[in-house]
């Protein structure tokens, strides 16, 4: 069906409204739901602000020819492939043990076979050395070249991945990719940028970080945006970690782009997803960004002190992945699941959303 066709008759239309609003109608301050232009009723007014915010004002093509070949960084938005859907995990902050927990979810992650593995950070708790890369994470995901290892795309975090702005021998040797700077990759019309947080808390060049995050944002500017970093900017505190308010910079041009996901690790053992939300923490279902927390590769978990702002759900010593189905008609869902440990699954374990 045609984006936004919420009962499949073909049509985007007042139905669909109502449905839209039924399912995921949003709260404006001093608003009632779905009032997008603020004047204090729900109209076609709204209904067209709608259709032309969450269909991209691209509507697909009537027939839309599968390639014979799909090569994943040639398809535009505004023509996906009938079928793209893109299988993605994200996860963070490894035990340093090749036994259970750790064992349970990258296993669990083998069998899931994803596209692609997003890394968040903190692999194997120690510093990031080669040895200790080699000992743990290759012996979980690997050996490298083989295994899992293809798929994963890391991002560095400070302390465990590399200590300092000339201390990331044993990370580039292995990753093959510099701890310090950000790189970008595309699946279909998702759009997906590696930002090195440890950049951030060492002082690590991180102007010309977002220097070239801000061109590559420029150079995409009709891809759905999947971004991921270590320490979280959206976080509940816990015992060890407040949230990250340094890449605040990164966070901005974000948003000015209209970025869809950010995930994250750090909060170890911790699972967190928040509705969309601005850099001021204020729910904004049309311009903010989805941000979650996934630190559950099998470390033990931090205890949360507090409440995150615009929460869904949260779970501590639930180990598992977060995985999500992303479409190329711009549409995605989200869901974390439970492998193994002591803590609840979280509830809401999974939700969708639409990249804008």
């Amino acid at each position: 069906s045609s984006k936004g066709d919420a009962n499949g008759d073909g049509l985007v239309n007042e139905d669909d409204y109502a449905i839209w609003l039924a399912n995921y109608g949003i709260s404006l301050s001093g608003s009632s739901n779905g009032d997008f232009n603020l004047n204090g009723k729900v109209d076609g007014i709204d209904y067209v602000i709608w259709v032309t915010t969450y269909t991209r004002a691209t509507p697909l093509p009537t027939i839309v020819p599968t390639p014979t070949v799909t090569t994943p960084t040639a398809t535009p938005v505004s023509t996906p492939p009938a079928a793209g859907n893109h299988l993605i995990i994200s996860i963070g902050d490894i035990s340093r043990t090749t036994g259970s927990p750790s064992l349970d979810v990258a296993n669990s992650i083998k069998t899931l076979n994803p596209e692609a593995i997003i890394m968040t950070g903190d692999y194997d708790q120690g510093t990031g050395t080669l040895s200790d890369i080699l000992a743990y994470p290759d012996k979980l995901y690997g050996p490298k070249p083989g295994g899992l290892y293809p798929k994963i795309y890391p991002a560095a975090g400070p302390t465990h991945d590399v200590a300092s702005c000339t201390d990331q021998l044993g990370y580039s040797s292995y990753w093959g990719k510099d701890a310090f700077k950000g790189y970008s990759f595309d699946l279909g019309a998702w759009h997906f940028i590696s930002l090195p947080s440890a950049a951030t808390r060492y002082g690590c060049d991180v102007a010309g970080v977002t220097a070239w995050l801000k061109a590559d944002l420029a150079a995409h500017p009709n891809k759905c945006i999947f971004a991921y970093w270590h320490e979280p900017y959206f976080t509940s505190p816990t015992s060890s970690h407040p949230a990250d308010l340094d890449t605040r910079p990164w966070l901005d041009a974000l948003l000015a782009a209209h970025a869809d996901i950010l995930t994250a690790g750090h909060q170890n053992g911790n699972f967190e997803a928040f509705y969309p939300q601005n850099a001021s923490n204020v729910r904004d279902d049309i311009n903010g960004i989805q941000a979650f927390v996934a630190a559950t590769g099998g470390q033990s978990p931090y205890s949360f002190t507090g409440i995150g702002p615009n929460l869904i759900s949260r779970s501590s010593g639930a180990y598992g992945p977060l995985v999500f189905n992303l479409n190329d008609n711009g549409t995605y869902t989200w869901q974390f699941i439970k492998v193994t440990g002591p803590g609840i699954a979280p509830s809401p374990s999974s939700g969708s959303g639409v990249c804008r």
